[in-house]
């Protein structure tokens, strides 16, 4: 064998080694280079308001996306009446936010429920008022809550027995906040648990004096 040769040899191998590992190295940081831009260019943001104080809501998404997930987001959810419920609940189970990404599933199924079960609280409320009548309040404790044995459900049932002896013109707004605790939960921190998994955000500006004047 000539060790001239394979000195020869060795050598055009780490030649073509060093060679490839700088093809390599470029080729990649290209790519990244292509995919910060990419990022960037498909990022966009929208201007929100949250708790008075001005935000914006980003991620790499467009501006009809952000603005829908915004709308259906807990700050934008503070319903007053049964005709607040529904109005929400048809805009979650609207065909525009069923396009949202999939992450937001949960989020939404989750809110159905709870919505669901408020607007039946409030007519089986309308009907309790009009006749004096807990029955249909009574049967929302069966369809609704996740367990009749809970201390929340034993509370609800206590509640109802007082209901039936002072009739139609007992306020039901102390039945309603314990049947919220009895149904499906608020599901605001699975919103953000949401959001937060495809890169979504809300930056906000806070005012410290404001703060620090209502603390």
């Amino acid at each position: 064998m000539n060790p001239k040769g394979c000195v020869a040899n060795d050598a055009n191998l780490k030649e073509n080694f060093t060679k490839m590992k700088t093809k390599a190295y470029t080729i990649a940081v290209y790519l990244t280079l292509l995919g910060a831009s990419f990022t960037q260019s498909s990022a966009a943001e929208i201007k929100v308001t949250l708790f008075g104080q001005p935000c914006l809501l980003q991620g790499p998404t467009d501006v009809a996306t952000l603005k829908l997930i915004h709308s259906i987001s807990p700050a934008e959810i503070d319903p007053t009446d049964s005709a607040d419920l529904k109005r929400i609940l048809a805009k979650i189970k609207s065909p525009a936010s069923l396009s949202l990404p999939p992450q937001l599933d949960h989020y939404r199924e989750s809110l159905t429920k709870r919505l669901e079960a408020q607007i039946a609280f409030h007519e089986a409320s309308e009907i309790f008022s009009k006749t004096g009548k807990i029955d249909a309040l009574a049967a929302l404790e069966q369809k609704y809550f996740s367990s009749r044995e809970s201390k929340t459900a034993k509370t609800y049932q206590a509640q109802l027995a007082k209901f039936a002896k002072k009739g139609p013109a007992t306020e039901t707004y102390s039945l309603m906040e314990v049947f919220n605790e009895g149904i499906e939960p608020d599901p605001e921190e699975e919103f953000h648990r949401a959001i937060h998994k495809i890169n979504i955000e809300y930056n906000c500006s806070y005012d410290s004096g404001d703060t620090a004047e209502g603390a």
